[in-house]
């Protein structure tokens, strides 16, 4: 396995599964810093497995964010609302900063955990 994780082989996806954001209980306020997301600079897709627990409709709504070098910010793909765990597929067309952001979280000790397989397609 070369360093990075979730390398596609003959264009299949790999069985590692790389832990993203995990037990999170708060809504993130702030864009994180450069370089806080993953490189999948050589994918194409990031299939994002979540794991939400609590009651009462947890909810999150989670923004796949991606480094822009040239304004040197992050910038925001479409947002997902999620309401139960599952498995999501993003496209990140090869993002070597991806990051999810996660907000407007609702219910009763909503927590929420993602894992991410990046893919070529």
């Amino acid at each position: 396995m070369s360093e990075r994780q979730g390398r596609i082989i003959n264009n299949q996806k790999n069985n590692d599964i790389l832990p993203h954001r995990l037990n999170v209980t708060a809504n993130d306020t702030v864009n994180p810093s450069e370089g806080s997301g993953m490189d999948l600079s050589d994918f194409r897709y990031a299939l994002v497995d979540v794991v939400l627990t609590g009651t009462d409709n947890p909810s999150w709504k989670m923004t796949p964010l991606f480094f822009n070098k040239e304004t040197n910010q992050y910038h925001d793909g479409e947002p997902i609302s999620v309401t139960s765990s599952g498995r999501y597929k993003i496209e990140v067309t090869g993002s070597d900063d991806f990051y999810i952001l996660l907000t407007e979280k609702s219910g009763t000790n909503p927590e929420i955990s993602l894992y991410v397989t990046a893919y070529t397609g």
